[in-house]
């Protein structure tokens, strides 16, 4: 489940559960509509399983939007698997929305 609020400045998309090979092609497609927004969020607070693709998918986002995208919440096995992977600091963060 990806839930989206959208304030018409600010992209919050929050995606709950795994976000693996089934799931990360529609958390690309909830960003999908980002053209007129300032911020691009994802609030990985609820994420509780995280893959490669996951990964890959956050990476791509940050890549595309660098100024725009962040993460927000926390989440132990994103934290674990962006530490891992030694990509941790490629992310700004901002509060949990």
């Amino acid at each position: 489940m990806i839930d989206v609020t959208d304030d018409g400045n600010v992209l919050v998309v929050a995606p709950a559960g795994e976000l693996d090979l089934t799931t990360s092609p529609q958390l690309v497609e909830a960003f999908a509509s980002k053209a007129e927004h300032t911020a691009l969020v994802c609030d990985v607070a609820r994420v509780t399983f995280i893959d490669s693709t996951g990964i890959q998918a956050l990476l791509a986002l940050q890549r595309d939007e660098p100024d725009r995208f962040a993460l927000a919440g926390t989440s132990a096995c994103v934290e674990r698997l962006l530490e891992l992977t030694g990509t941790a600091k490629l992310f700004r963060r901002e509060p949990t929305t």
